[in-house]
């Protein structure tokens, strides 16, 4: 697991490049806001959550399997991060933000 990224993973530097070739500038990963989002565009404020399968158990995705090993602690893992997004987004949403997700 230590091989899993959390920041700078593929779709968010696909994403992160298209922003800037579209002359979008913007912070990476800003601790100042609750749940370190990974894009922000402070001028626009709008903030882009670029959040992968796996971690945030998505429903219905081909790309989302539990490990076949402590399927149950995983099971807790992955519901704990959906709890955490719920929280998240809302605290975003209060602070006056747009919130996108991809």
């Amino acid at each position: 697991m230590s091989k899993v990224k959390n920041s700078g993973t593929k779709p968010e530097i696909i994403v992160r490049k298209r922003l800037f070739h579209l002359g979008y500038r913007y912070k990476t990963n800003d601790r100042s806001l609750v749940g370190t989002p990974d894009i922000v565009l402070s001028k626009y404020k709008i903030i882009i959550q670029v959040h992968g399968c796996f971690w945030h158990g998505h429903d219905g995705c081909k790309d989302f399997k539990l490990p076949k090993t402590r399927r149950e602690w995983w099971k807790q893992k992955i519901e704990k991060n959906k709890q955490r997004d719920v929280f998240v987004n809302i605290e975003l949403t209060k602070s006056v933000l747009g919130i996108f997700l991809l």
